[in-house]
């Protein structure tokens, strides 16, 4: 199931790339590569889920937390950056929300361990 997941997420992004690159007035197009990597980010989410709860992988939540500040103030300054060269218009409180968001996932997948097979 990860390997079709996998998969959907590549064609989406080439699909998208290539739409961008030679015609970006096709809104149709660019929704379908958009609902299929939503599909495939979706199909590796319940495969995920079902490692975590066969008890395949286990995530290590404290060591998470010791990453997550370090990983949300990087990507704070990186906005900062961007604010400060004029690149975004993302107000505070939006790129605050995403980026705790961003950091928290980033964090617990930094730290899963994967179970031996026995």
């Amino acid at each position: 199931m990860k390997r079709i997941g996998y998969i959907l997420i590549a064609v989406a992004m080439v699909v998208g790339v290539a739409l961008r690159a030679l015609a970006p007035e096709n809104e149709l197009e660019y929704a379908a590569a958009g609902l299929t990597l939503l599909f495939g980010s979706l199909i590796l989410l319940i495969d995920g889920m079902i490692s975590i709860f066969q008890s395949k992988v286990v995530l290590r939540p404290w060591d998470a937390l010791k990453r997550f500040g370090v990983l949300f103030s990087a990507l704070m300054l990186i906005h900062a950056i961007f604010v400060f060269f004029d690149w975004t218009t993302r107000s505070l409180q939006e790129a605050f929300l995403v980026n705790i968001v961003l950091a928290g996932g980033l964090a617990l997948w930094a730290t899963v361990y994967r179970k031996p097979l026995a």
